[in-house]
């Protein structure tokens, strides 16, 4: 992310750069993490049966990879677990792991946009204080 411009790295530009997978992946989480902050830029929000993250319309599926804010759902709305749908770049919706009307309404979710432009999963995704797994 250069600001005011997106640069795609495969893997000759990475290289190129000098930069390391490892660094790159940083490099990747740090920008992220800058977005996540800006304030009032990270809202919540509550669709029933299920709650959701807005963040700029391009990284809302990328928030998977910010284990603090996931650790605050846990200890403030899913204390059995987080169950977790990212079916395009711009969602991020999850549900308490009990809550039986919220699962269907991911799973609901996540189908619709399978095959659409944008498109990332139709699988969803348990967090628990173990990390990340899928959910079945």
């Amino acid at each position: 992310d250069q600001g005011d411009s997106w640069v795609y790295v495969n893997e000759s530009t990475r290289e190129a750069s000098g930069l390391t997978r490892d660094g790159l992946h940083r490099k990747a989480l740090q920008n992220l993490t800058a977005i996540v902050k800006r304030p009032g830029l990270l809202r919540q929000v509550d669709n029933p049966p299920y709650l959701g993250f807005l963040l700029d319309g391009e990284h809302e599926s990328s928030l998977v990879l910010i284990d603090d804010l996931w650790k605050a759902v846990l200890r403030d709305d899913c204390p059995n677990g987080a169950v977790v749908a990212i079916p395009a770049r711009d969602l991020c919706m999850f549900c308490d792991a009990d809550s039986p009307d919220g699962i269907i309404a991911l799973r609901e979710m996540a189908a619709k946009f399978r095959g659409q432009p944008g498109f990332v999963s139709d699988q969803l995704l348990l967090y628990t204080a173990l990390g990340w797994s899928t959910f079945r």
